[in-house]
């Protein structure tokens, strides 16, 4: 039994195509999948026949229900109890499976897929066929697998002179061949700002007619000396400007001044107007209110002591009654009934 190394998945790897493990798992796959095909066989197999023959009796005075075509249908007790036990027929075969094929990963990992970690250096896959490695095999008496010839980092076997030298070959091509690469790049970057440079340099030629470059204002020298000449010329114009805007700029920001201070002292006594216009208004409210609730009072309690008079009214008009009657027990809800 061998443990499996990295080495050695990767050289299975290499010559088969897949990792080892993806083999065994498409092996496990396949038989899932057949025992699910199995287990849905075996369910249609039972609902396929008679209740009688799986053991299911109908009671006395009953009769069963049956399909278009004749077949006798179950109850839905029966079939409950049908699919509870597919149910734990699929349970049992998925972890029968499940446990027998966990062994079965672990054999083929560790006795089948596996090259052992010394034999790993001295195999030679079929795309290594026409690679002449007689340079680099070892004398009969020496049992170490043969040096990498990619592997620039592992030391030389000792005594071997053309093996050094040839490694020592490979790491100045290596280096060449990084420099060429680097120096091509760099060409490739000086080529481009040398476009760019010649572009400039062709936009101080009069009969320049490409687009508008930094060295534009350049372009011919008579242009450039009348351009400046006329700059020259404008100076004391400008200069007198200058001298005649100055007084006007400072009356400018004076009247600014004022319009601002203006502002501000009509927006304060908007202002203070506004308070007091809301000061005023809850006044008045709070005013009305007052003398509204005044009215209310004495208008009802004039109501109120009206009604005691009519009362007081009634009774004596009840008592004069009685009098009159030969009855002056009589009150004020008699009189008025009677």
């Amino acid at each position: 039994m061998t443990t499996p190394t990295a080495a050695s998945t990767a050289l299975l790897t290499e010559h088969f195509g897949w990792t080892p493990l993806m083999f065994i798992d498409d092996i496990i796959n396949t038989v899932n999948a057949i025992a699910n095909a199995t287990v849905s066989s075996v369910e249609t197999f039972l609902f396929s026949q008679r209740p009688e023959l799986l053991g299911f009796k109908t009671p006395p005075g009953q009769t069963r229900e049956v399909d278009e075509d004749g077949q006798t249908l179950f109850t839905e007790q029966e079939e409950d109890e049908l699919r509870q036990g597919v149910h734990k027929l699929e349970t049992l075969m998925d972890n029968a499976v499940d446990t027998t094929f966990d062994k079965f990963e672990i054999f083929l990992m560790r006795n089948v897929l596996v090259v052992k970690e010394s034999l790993v250096g001295w195999c030679r896959l079929a795309h290594y066929k026409d690679i002449d490695f007689s340079g680099f095999i070892p004398s009969s008496s020496s049992s170490e697998p043969p040096v990498d010839s990619m592997d620039l980092s592992s030391p030389p076997p000792p005594g071997s002179a053309e093996t050094a030298a040839l490694l020592a070959l490979r790491q100045r091509l290596f280096a060449s061949t990084h420099l060429s690469l680097s120096l091509q790049a760099e060409k490739a970057e000086n080529a481009l700002v040398l476009s760019k440079l010649r572009e400039l340099a062709s936009s101080l030629s009069p009969s320049y007619t490409g687009p508008v470059t930094s060295f534009s204002l350049l372009q011919g020298s008579g242009k450039l000396k009348e351009g400046a000449e006329f700059a020259l010329s404008q100076v004391g114009a400008v200069r007198e400007r200058y001298e005649e805007l100055g007084p006007r700029l400072e009356e400018l920001k004076k009247v600014k001044e004022k319009e601002a201070s203006k502002e501000k002292e009509s927006m304060d006594g908007a202002e203070a107007y506004t308070e007091r216009g809301v000061y005023l208004e809850t006044f008045k409210k709070a005013q009305m209110e007052a003398l509204r609730r005044e009215r209310r009072r004495v208008f009802y309690g004039q109501q109120e002591r009206g009604v005691e008079r009519g009362e007081e009214e009634v009774r004596k008009l009840g008592e004069i009654v009685g009098m009159m009657g030969g009855r002056s027990d009589l009150s004020h809800g008699e009189f008025w009934n009677g």
